[in-house]
């Protein structure tokens, strides 16, 4: 089911809620004018109930919904304004006169109590009294008084006075309408009356609702609260529907105010009242020229420079009592510009060509090289320029700024003669560029490394980068230790179990064990000694068994096991 809606906030502070068919719209006396003369439209509303009107056709009207314009037809025009005020209510006791709190649907509760004895305090939030005037409801609202008599000296009318929650989407009245003509627009509209609002925040938010469908936009109660009833409505068309439930709809989420009064609900048909106006247009001398400009260029009219696109007129007086007129017919050129894009800068080794290009077209060409195609390749750096001339006379222009960037090259020196002999080796980038890095992730010309391996450096020049590698050979790893051992003897030889070379080892675990799986000795030093001692004794002479572990400063890792004898 499609459904068209748009919504207007109307500020109608003299309507008095009573509609007669009279017809009160008024488009003025026809006219005669000459051929590009200007009339004015000067429609009257002598009513107060209509919700809107506008003016048809809407070609020379900037705004249809003002009474007065200047207009100047082509030929015999008619105009129509159309004025659109409901017809009869179908709301039920939408003014509330009829004290019956049943006739009232809403998502608060009803507070029954007598009305008309003086001020109370028991429109608690979320609930709805029907009353004569605000303070009948709570004793801190505003003592305003119902709309539907506003303008009559009775007081003793009646409005819905709602303490609305700070729940959203809670229906604060609602009523079933049946017997709904299909396709044709309605208005539903109410009057709405702060009952409590210090604060533009307290103000009531509230939203129409058409069977489930909010329509329109969310408005507001009136501000401050002293002001009179406003009234808001909304525009529905039916679609295919035969039946409404149409509500107002609480949107506000502030507990402290949101307190309002609403009264004279009312929705119906609305329909237009037409009245029309004949604005007749004489024959007259006219001449026509037409000129072409470019984009920015103005042309001497009458008067005038002129530098937009249109038909402009210029009068003179003849003997028929109608001007002659000179038609000119103006066309500026659109905006015609080129673009060459942002300025380029590449890596000379990987482009050594940039092809520069505007979009193609039925266009002259003329670049700063002399070129005269829609595309050249440059392969220097410098400014480029580009004039392009189309087919109606314009021209315009761009340059681009294309700079060749060169690569840096870059070698990898070591300074260290024998890694091996210290496994330390100092490696330097040799480069022009000032930006290095290393695969390690250091960004310095030197480095210092100590494990063998393949070491890369980039250098950079911008986007522009260079690599070289510089590779350190594994170190042969040559490690002994003795098989026999005979501490203390007189020739000082073959003492200790220890290794050959301790320099070469980083880490080490050195296990002894007796024949009976005893350990005897431990380190983790790749500097130890073994002896033949378990605490403070000499062991006895035979054989003893050896696990060892070690990393070698290259990184790899050994594993040995052994027999070693003491003698």
């Amino acid at each position: 089911m499609t459904k068209r809606f748009f919504i207007s906030l109307l500020l109608l502070l003299t309507f008095h809620g009573l509609y007669a068919q009279v017809h009160g719209v008024d488009a003025g006396k026809n006219d005669t004018i000459c051929l590009g003369e200007s009339v004015q439209l000067k429609g009257t509303i002598d009513r107060d109930d209509y919700l809107y009107y506008y003016w048809k056709p809407a070609p020379g009207i900037q705004d249809t919904t003002k009474l007065t314009h200047t207009v100047k037809p082509d030929k015999t025009t008619t105009y129509y304004l159309c004025g659109y005020r409901p017809q009869m209510n179908l709301v039920n006791n939408g003014n509330f006169e009829y004290e019956d709190s049943s006739l009232v649907r809403s998502g608060y509760y009803y507070i029954p109590g007598t009305i008309g004895t003086g001020e109370g305090n028991q429109c608690d939030e979320g609930a709805y009294k029907i009353v004569q005037h605000g303070k009948q409801a709570k004793s801190d609202w505003v003592d305003k008084y119902d709309h539907t008599f506003a303008f009559t000296t009775i007081k003793d009318g009646w409005f819905m006075a709602i303490n609305a929650a700070n729940v959203p989407n809670v229906d604060v009245w609602r009523q079933d309408v049946q017997d709904i003509v299909p396709n044709t627009d309605y208005v539903f509209y109410t009057w709405i009356v702060s009952l409590y609002a210090k604060e533009d925040y307290q103000r009531a938010e509230l939203q129409f609702s058409i069977n489930g469908e909010l329509i329109g936009p969310v408005f507001k109660g009136p501000f401050p609260e002293t002001k009179d009833w406003e009234r808001f409505y909304v525009i529905w068309n039916s679609g295919n529907s035969t039946s409404a439930t149409i509500s107002i709809v609480n949107q506000s989420t502030v507990s402290m105010g949101n307190d309002l009064g609403l009264d004279d609900i009312y929705f119906s048909i609305v329909e237009p009242d037409i009245d029309s106006v004949t604005i007749y247009v004489g024959e007259r001398t006219e001449e026509e020229i037409s000129v072409s400009l470019c984009h920015g260029e103005s042309y001497s009219f009458g008067g005038r420079e002129l530098t937009e696109s249109g038909t402009y007129h210029e009068e003179f007086k003849s003997t028929l009592g109608c001007d002659s007129i000179i038609t000119l017919h103006l066309t500026v050129a659109p905006p015609f510009t080129i673009d060459l894009g942002s300025d380029i800068r590449v890596c000379r080794e990987t482009s050594p060509e940039i092809v520069l290009s505007s979009p193609p077209g039925d266009f002259i060409y003329e670049w700063s090289t002399g070129a005269t195609t829609p595309s050249i390749t440059v392969d220097q750096s410098g400014v480029y320029g580009l004039t392009v001339t189309n087919q109606a006379g314009c021209v315009t222009s761009d340059s681009i700024s294309v700079t060749f960037i060169k690569t840096p090259e870059v070698e990898v020196i070591s300074h260290t003669e024998d890694f091996c002999e210290k496994y330390s080796a100092v490696l330097e980038a040799v480069t022009d560029a000032s930006n290095v890095v290393w695969s390690n992730g250091d960004v310095t010309h030197t480095i210092t490394v100590d494990k063998p391996g393949v070491y890369r450096v980039t250098a950079r020049r911008e986007m522009c980068n260079s690599n070289s590698f510089y590779v350190i050979e594994e170190c042969d790893f040559n490690l002994y230790f003795p098989t026999a051992i005979s501490p203390g003897g007189a020739d000082g030889l073959n003492d200790y179990f220890a290794f050959s070379d301790p320099a070469v080892v980083d880490k080490a675990q050195v296990c002894i064990y007796n024949r009976y799986g005893q350990l005897l000795f431990y380190s983790e030093d790749p500097y130890f000694k073994w002896d033949g001692s378990y605490k403070n004794k000499l062991c006895p002479v035979g054989s003893y068994s050896y696990v060892i572990h070690i990393v070698a400063k290259t990184g790899k890792s050994y594993y040995y096991k052994g027999v070693l004898f003491l003698i």
